[in-house]
Order: C-alpha cells, then sequence, then structure tokens
C-alpha cells in the first residue's frame, strides 16, 4: 500500500517536472521568436538638431515603436554647424547615416541638390491642404514637388498686454455707465463690467493699422512701469519684414525661383518710408536693443505692444510658474501699415525630410507621416515647438491665434543663390531707420541683388518717389 502510494507520488512529480519543462520551452520560444522579430525589423534613423526636441522625439519614437511591428525608430541629436554636410557624409561612407531628418525649409534646394531629399513623397497622399495649410505646404514644396513633410513652423505677430488693456478698457466702461447712472455708487451691480464687456473692448481696440498704436500711444494714461508702448527688435529682419512682406517678391510664392525678385518698386518705398516715419515716434537705439532685452522688458510690463515669436509664450509660461510674471498677454494678427498698404510677417517651417540615400524610404515616409499626424499641444507643452497640422483644439487660445498669423505668412525661401538677401536686407532696414535715403537705398539694394543672381552688371533705373503718407494721415482725417 505505501509502495502504491510512492509509485503515484513519483508519477504526479514527473509529470509536474515534464509540464514545467513544456512551459520553460514555450517561453524560451516566444523569447526567441521575439528577438528573431526584433532583428528582422528595419531600424529608421533620425537626425535633429534642436535640444529642446529630445524629450518630445523620444516620447514618440516610443510610441512608434510599440506600434509598429516591422519597423522602429532611433533618434540622434548631431550638432547644427554644416548638418546637411554631415548627412552628406555618413551617406557616402554608407555608415550611420539618417533615413531622416528634421530641416527649415531655407535649406531644402540645398538638400535636393546634395541627393538628400527622396523623391517619397512627392507622391504620397497625406501631404495634402486637409492636413496642411497652404503656407506649410509652400515650404515644403521644391520645383511644384513636394520635397519634405511639414513640421512645425516659426513665425512672428503682434503680442500685447493684456493686462493694461483690460485695465483701460475697465475705466472707460465704468466710466461710461457711470455717466448713463450718475446716481450709482461703488459696488452697485449697475456698475459692475462683464468679462464679455471686455472681450467685446478688447477686440474693438486691438489695433488695425500701426496708426492705432501710435494713436494709443498718444492718448494712453500709462502706469509707471511703463517705459515703451511699442518696442521690438529692429536689428532683426525675422521682426521686420512684415512692413515689406506683402509687397517684395523673393523669388516667387514657393520661394525657389531664384531670378524672381522684386525689391524695388512703388509699394516697398512707399512701405518702407512708413517704417521710418515710426523711428521718429519710437524713439528705439538699434545699438541698444535686441529680442532678448525686448522680451524681459515685455514680460516685466515695461511694454505694452510688441512683435515676438511663439517662444515669448514659453518664456511667459516659465515666468509665471516661477512668480516672476504678473500680467496676462495677447496674441495677434499684424495691424496694415494703413488702408492702402497691407503687412504680411515671414514664417520658417521645419519639416521631415526623408534622405535620398535611405534604404527603406516607404518605411521612412510612414514615420514621418505618423510623427506630423501625432502632433499635439503636447508638442509645445513638451518642445516649445508650434506644429503646423490643422484642426488641433488648443487650451491656449494663443497659440490658435499663432497658427492663424502662420497661414497668412510668407516662408522663408529656398534659393541658395539668394541666401544673403536677408542680410543686405536687414543693413537696408537699419540705415532706413537711421535716417538714408530711401528710395536710393531700396535701388542700391535691388541692384546688388540681382547681379548676385543674374551674374551680371545691372543697373536699375530710379523709381520716381511714390507720393508721401503720413502714418497719421487717416487718423488726422478722422
Amino acid at each position: 500500500m505505501m509502495h502504491s502510494r510512492k509509485k503515484r507520488l513519483c508519477s504526479v512529480l514527473v509529470l509536474l517536472c515534464l509540464c514545467v519543462s513544456l512551459l520553460i520551452a514555450a517561453l524560451d520560444g516566444t523569447a526567441a521568436w521575439n528577438l528573431i522579430a526584433q532583428r528582422n525589423r528595419t531600424t529608421l534613423k533620425l537626425w535633429y538638431t534642436d535640444e529642446d526636441l529630445t524629450d518630445y522625439l523620444n516620447k514618440e519614437s516610443v510610441l512608434f515603436n510599440e506600434r509598429q511591428g516591422r519597423t522602429r525608430l532611433e533618434i540622434r541629436l548631431v550638432g547644427a554647424a554644416e548638418f546637411l554636410e554631415k548627412i552628406s557624409k555618413a551617406s557616402l561612407e554608407g555608415k550611420d547615416f539618417p533615413d531622416l531628418y528634421i530641416l527649415t525649409n531655407d535649406l531644402i534646394e540645398k538638400a535636393v541638390l546634395s541627393g538628400l531629399s527622396s523623391d517619397f513623397c512627392a507622391t504620397d497622399p497625406a501631404i495634402n491642404q486637409t492636413l496642411f495649410p497652404e503656407t506649410a505646404l509652400r515650404a515644403g514644396r521644391y520645383q511644384k514637388k513636394a520635397a519634405a513633410y511639414p513640421y512645425y513652423y516659426d513665425t512672428s505677430a503682434l503680442l500685447y498686454n493684456k493686462t493694461y488693456l483690460d485695465q483701460m478698457i475697465r475705466e472707460e466702461i465704468e466710466d461710461e455707465k457711470l455717466q448713463e447712472h450718475p446716481e450709482a455708487q461703488p459696488g452697485d451691480p449697475v456698475l459692475e463690467v462683464t468679462k464679455e464687456e471686455l472681450e467685446a473692448r478688447e477686440k474693438k481696440i486691438l489695433p488695425h493699422q500701426i496708426a492705432d498704436i501710435v494713436s494709443f500711444a498718444r492718448n494712453y494714461n500709462a502706469p509707471d512701469d511703463v517705459e515703451a508702448v511699442f518696442e521690438w527688435d529692429i536689428n532683426d529682419i525675422f521682426y521686420n519684414y512684415f512692413f515689406v512682406g506683402k509687397y517684395l517678391n523673393a523669388c516667387g510664392k514657393d520661394g525657389d525661383r531664384t531670378k524672381k525678385l522684386d525689391l524695388y518698386n512703388d509699394q516697398v518705398i512707399s512701405c518702407m518710408k512708413i517704417y521710418q516715419e515710426l523711428s521718429q515716434f519710437f524713439a528705439i537705439d538699434p545699438s541698444l536693443v535686441n529680442y532678448e532685452k525686448v522680451s524681459k522688458d515685455f514680460l516685466s510690463g515695461k511694454i505694452v505692444f510688441t512683435i515676438a515669436t511663439p517662444d515669448m509664450l514659453t518664456k511667459i509660461r516659465k515666468a509665471k510658474e516661477e512668480g516672476d510674471c504678473a500680467y496676462e498677454f495677447g496674441v495677434a494678427g499684424i495691424p496694415a501699415l494703413n488702408k492702402e498698404l497691407g503687412t504680411k510677417n515671414m514664417s520658417v517651417t521645419s519639416c521631415l525630410v526623408i534622405n535620398g540615400y535611405s534604404k527603406s524610404p516607404e518605411e521612412a515616409g510612414r514615420c514621418a507621416d505618423f510623427l506630423v499626424k501625432q502632433e499635439s499641444e503636447e508638442m509645445f507643452d513638451s518642445a516649445g515647438k508650434l506644429p503646423v497640422k490643422r484642426g488641433l483644439s488648443y487650451r491656449d487660445p494663443n497659440l490658435k491665434e499663432f497658427l492663424r498669423v502662420y497661414e497668412d505668412s510668407v516662408p522663408l525661401p529656398k534659393s541658395m543663390e539668394s541666401s544673403d538677401l536677408w542680410i543686405r536686407l536687414e543693413r537696408a532696414f537699419t540705415q532706413i531707420w537711421k535716417g538714408a535715403e530711401v528710395n536710393e537705398t531700396l535701388r542700391l539694394l535691388s541692384e546688388e541683388m540681382m547681379q548676385q543672381v543674374t551674374g551680371k552688371e545691372v543697373h536699375e533705373k530710379k523709381i520716381p518717389d511714390p507720393p508721401t503718407v503720413s502714418i497719421l494721415s487717416d487718423l488726422e482725417e478722422e
């Protein structure tokens, strides 16, 4: 009897050992298959130069790798200096080169002519007006074909101290209500200013023309902290370009027609005369101003209106988190110069480019498509970048306003032969601000640039000065 029990116990133990062995074998087999699957996955390499993107791209690559069975993404931060040269060298050597990379749109022509841009995205249906604004499509286009996937953008807009404007508006509305109800006492509900009233009046009071800012400066009873009603970095063409952007043709609408330059015409002359006139109202010394100083003064309440890029919103958030900013701010489109002359600002679009040397262009295209469609407000929260994708819902209305401004902007041109236009244009702006003769300064600028792009000696015939229109002429008529 005892012997029988021992025999049954041994049988059970043998069976258990067999089950455990089979289970281990199964697990080992699964691990082996997983290892094989990992080895068979195509590895895509993405290069980028902006350190601010690291955390965001790390999260996106993890998400991409979790969702893809046959492809995995690796990201690599590379120094910005001679970025395309580094990609070209690695690609030609066939060692550790990127399948796709992030590049600003002004360098797309160089990438295409260097063989560093694949034709794959030219036929990718994901690049369309449903997903992207026309500005983004133009930025990523070269010779009428899509050469890159638009990813995120940078542009300038009018920023204002909302706290100051609301305070002024509140006082105005309260005075109006007191006139309607002279018997009312402080604290009386009839004198209460509602949020809706503030918002409606703010929309009305925001400048529609530059002259409105001048008029505001003349009549504004500024708080003690305010040192300037309107100040911006007049040394940087990115913040000045809007003065001529609507009438200056820099290499065509896609920025890739080298000889399509029109820098010297009646409208540009008139716009720059208004720019020069502003130097009389807003005494900004070019030697004392720069973007960092303007940003600091704006955040501390020393400036009411400024021209700034989306990074200002990041600075505002950081200052609030650290308790160093007590103001609210708003974003608006850049106003027209006057009733006849409009404005149009410049933008830079960072794009995902598929390397022409990639052995997996289709997989790289799917990866780029994934990344641009994943864009959300988290991209701004994590990296301080504003995605170009349409249809995003923003908690912060200022981000939505920046996108609206971007959609009406001029993409930075791609033409390599006109790459120093911005340095020359920047210099012309500084000279004109300091009092140089507008017509002659622009004529010489155009002459220099046309000689550069044509390789021939060019003599621009002087255009007769258009009638001078004062920035305040519209206000004086009223």
